[in-house]
Parts: structure tokens; C-alpha cells; sequence
């Protein structure tokens, strides 16, 4: 007979054989054509971060710090690339799936812990944010991570496990906000079984509260709270969207994920009938996740993908054995039936999604104005840019404060074209890359002005721009 630890195994493999596969082809390509723009903010910021600056003071950031300062400490051992920034995302993504593995588990449901990461590892959508340098996937990596932590610790006398898982929701939490809903399924394990529940909230609060303190030299500022929650809400205030069309985006993104999406919906019965207190707290996880991206302005796609984790753990559940039949093993011919099935159509699935994702393809354009850059720049200069990527790959700086020089700063006031003029004459700005194109958009006058600071213009293919400005000179108004 087949033990149950092997499918684990196999499905450790898998996860293990798919993050090689993404961190090799990002390897190959450290000039990627396609990028989101978030990620140049992120690797940028983490840059000037490892050059002294200081989070919420004289770099600005949006969110938590905590991937931010991950990502800077992975710069430090690997050095300052793309690929490295990409290769912690694949990291924390193996850790996510893992989690996933290890709560359903310990649950009694190995194989709908089975079903689960393939299911997830099938989507093009979780394969493209698995190597994407964003704020959400590491956030549910770490809260699952907790939840993990907490399911086990109902099999294990002692505080150490959900003190732990305190500590790693809080991480969690202060890599991106939206991760707090964890505290919904913590919540649930502390609960779903006979035993000390006040002692084990006490035990996640004392945890949470070691994290936040670690983390208070950074965040205790009135920085952080401008940045990350007043920045936010005077966002939401500019923004004209509805909900209804929050609501169709989530529909979309749920059926996208069609194959997740069903196993979910069978697992979210079963849990609402005869999960108890966790299975519960999964559907009402899922449920305050919905709620919260429908009320989120602005939405991005990105967003979507913290659905994953009570959507990939509602599907284990569906395949959870029921309590009068978890004595009983099914016999070994079924068994190595349905093993047999279930791989031909997880390697069929895995295929649609890799497929869908394809190979990373270089740019040409950017690698040409990337070499352009380290030719005409000093290490020490700054780069004035629409697109902190491109100095970023260039291992130049951003000019001060203008690392995320994103629309939302724009609608929200926080760059002006007062502000970027300053900059364009500010000393150790060496260089002007218009590529994307926000500039020209909101400050039409922006392009001249810069154009005259820094009359040597070269013109790339799409509209792209970059200006320097002769050697030994420097610019002024």
C-alpha cells in the first residue's frame, strides 16, 4: 500500500522542481522586456537603502518595510541585481506553497494538501507572481507560514508554536496590510479544538508584539504612518471607483482560476457543514478578503492573488476524509488509480499554466539604454526617471525622493512638476530617462525643461528619451 507521506514528498518535489525552473530563467534574463512597474520601485528603494537612506524619511515607501528591507539584506549576499530581488520572491513562494502542504497535513487531509499545491501550481496567474517582485505574495508566504504554525501547535504542548505564529502574522502584516486577515484562520485553529484558547491568543499576541517592537525603530515614526495609512487614504479619496466593478474583477480573477475555484467551493461546503471552528474561519477568511479588495482603492490585478491562500486551502478541505471513514484505507488498487490520474492531470495543468507564463524574453531597447547609462553616468550620479527600473539596472540611483515617482503620487500631489524641476537641477543629477511616458502626461512643459538642462538626446524606438548632458558640465536653470 501506498503511504500518504509519499504524495507529500512527491508534491515537495514538485514545488521544489518549479522554483529551480523560475529562478533559472530569471537568471538568463536579467534585462527582462517584461516587468511590473512596482517591481522597480521595490529594488530601487531597497538600493538606496542599502546606500544609507532612510525608510519614510528621505525614501519614500507606500508600504510596510519589512520585504523592502528582505530584499535589501538579499542584496548584501547576492549582490544588487534583478535576479535576486526575483529569486526571494521565488523563496518565499515555495514557503507559501509548503505552508499550504503542511496546515491540510495536519488537518488530516495529505492528499487535499496534495491536490491543493498542484491545483495552485497549475495557475499562470500564481506563476507569474511567484517570480514577481510585489508585496503579496511574500505577505501570504508568512501568514500561512502562521496559520501552519498554529494548526500544528493544537498536536504540540507548548507556547513556542504560537508565539512563533504571533510573530510571523505581524511580519506578515507589516510586509503588506492586507495579510492581517490571517488573524481570521489563527483565530480559528486557536479555537477549533478543546484546550487553553485564552492562553494561546495571549501566546500569538506576546509574539506579534516582539515583531512590531523589532521592527519599531523603522516604523514608529510619523513617516510611516503618513506614508503608509494617510497616503492611502488621501489616494482612495482622488479615486472615482465603484465597487460593482471591484466586485467583476474578483469574479474575473475567481474564474480565471476555475480549476482552484471548484475545489474551493466543494472544500467551502464541506468546512461551513463539517469543518468546525477553522474550516469555518477559512470561508470566513476568503469572504473578508473579498470584502476588503472590493472596498480597496486603487485595485490593481496584483492585488488579487492573496485569494490564493483560503481558496487553496478550502480545496484541500474538499478532499479532507470525513470522520466515520478516516479509519478506514482506501484499497490499493483505487488508490494507485487515483494517484495515476490525479498526476496526468496535474502535469497537464502545470503545462497549460508554464505554457501560458512562457520563457522571459530580454529587451533590447532597455539593455542598449542601461549601457548607455553606466557609459554616461558616474557611479555616484542620479538618475531623474518616469521608471525607477531602468536606473536600477543600470546600478545608478534615483534622484533623491523620486524612487516611486508612480501616478499615485502624482494624483495625490505628492510629485509636482515644481518638485521634478528642483530635481532636474539638483547636484549629482546626471542623466533624464523618459520612459514611460507619466511625465509627458501630467507636466507637458517637463520634457523641454529637460531637454535644455540636458541637451544630449538620444531617441529609442516607442517614444523613450534619454538626456545627458555633455561631460564636465553641469546643469542649470
Amino acid at each position: 500500500m501506498l503511504p500518504d507521506n509519499r504524495g507529500a514528498a512527491a508534491a515537495l518535489c514538485l514545488v521544489l522542481g518549479v522554483a529551480v525552473w523560475l529562478v533559472v530563467g530569471q537568471a538568463r534574463v536579467p534585462v527582462p522586456l517584461d516587468y511590473d512597474y512596482d517591481e522597480g520601485v521595490y529594488v530601487a528603494t531597497a538600493d538606496a537603502v542599502a546606500h544609507g537612506g532612510r525608510l519614510y524619511h528621505d525614501v519614500f515607501l507606500s508600504q510596510p518595510p519589512l520585504f523592502v528591507l528582505v530584499i535589501r539584506a538579499m542584496f548584501g549576499l547576492w549582490g544588487t541585481s534583478l535576479v535576486a530581488a526575483r529569486s526571494t520572491v521565488v523563496v518565499f513562494s515555495t514557503v507559501w506553497l509548503i505552508a499550504i502542504l503542511a496546515i491540510l497535513w495536519a488537518r488530516g487531509s495529505p492528499w487535499g494538501g496534495v491536490v491543493a499545491v498542484c491545483l495552485v501550481l497549475g495557475s499562470a496567474t500564481f506563476l507569474k507572481a511567484a517570480q514577481t517582485v510585489q508585496m503579496e505574495v511574500p505577505a501570504e508566504a508568512l501568514a500561512c507560514a502562521a496559520v501552519g504554525l498554529a494548526v500544528w501547535g493544537l498536536h504540540r504542548p507548548g507556547a513556542a508554536c504560537w508565539a512563533v505564529a504571533g510573530f510571523l502574522v505581524m511580519l506578515a502584516a507589516m510586509t503588506k496590510l492586507t495579510a492581517v486577515t490571517a488573524v481570521i484562520p489563527l483565530m480559528g485553529a486557536a479555537a477549533s479544538e478543546h484546550g487553553p484558547v485564552r492562553w494561546r491568543g495571549r501566546m500569538l499576541a506576546a509574539g506579534a508584539f516582539l515583531a512590531l517592537a523589532s521592527l519599531l525603530p523603522v516604523v514608529g515614526t510619523g513617516g510611516f504612518v503618513d506614508q503608509v495609512f494617510g497616503f492611502h487614504l488621501a489616494l482612495a479619496r482622488t479615486l472615482d471607483e465603484s465597487v460593482a466593478s471591484h466586485v467583476a474583477s474578483i469574479g474575473q480573477f475567481v474564474a480565471g482560476q476555475w480549476p482552484l475555484s471548484v475545489a474551493a467551493l466543494v472544500g467551502g461546503w464541506r468546512a461551513v457543514t463539517r469543518g468546525g471552528a477553522f474550516g469555518r474561519a477559512l470561508v470566513a477568511w476568503f469572504a473578508v478578503d473579498s470584502i476588503m479588495l472590493a472596498a480597496l482603492k486603487p485595485l490593481w490585478t496584483h492585488h488579487l492573488i492573496i485569494l490564493v491562500s483560503p481558496m487553496g486551502l478550502l480545496a484541500g478541505t474538499a478532499l479532507q476524509p470525513s470522520q466515520e471513514r478516516s479509519d478506514h484505507q482506501a484499497r490499493p488498487v483505487a488508490r494507485l488509480a487515483t494517484l495515476a490520474v490525479l498526476a496526468a492531470c496535474t502535469m497537464i495543468y502545470l503545462g497549460v499554466g508554464i505554457s501560458a507564463v512562457g520563457r522571459p524574453i530580454p529587451s533590447l531597447q532597455l539593455e542598449h539604454v542601461v549601457r548607455r547609462i553606466t557609459e554616461a553616468v558616474p557611479p555616484e550620479g542620479r538618475v531623474l526617471t518616469d521608471d525607477p527600473m531602468v536606473s536600477f539596472l543600470a546600478g545608478r540611483r534615483v534622484a533623491d525622493g523620486l524612487v516611486d515617482s508612480s501616478l499615485t503620487r502624482i494624483w495625490t500631489g505628492s510629485i509636482s512638476e515644481k518638485r521634478l524641476t528642483s530635481a532636474l537641477y539638483a547636484k549629482g543629477t546626471d542623466a533624464v530617462v523618459l520612459w514611460r511616458g507619466t511625465f509627458r502626461q501630467y507636466f507637458p512643459t517637463f520634457e523641454s525643461a529637460a531637454a535644455t538642462a540636458f541637451p544630449v538626446t538620444e531617441r529609442v524606438p516607442g517614444g523613450r528619451v534619454l538626456l545627458l548632458k555633455p561631460r564636465g558640465t553641469t546643469p542649470g536653470p
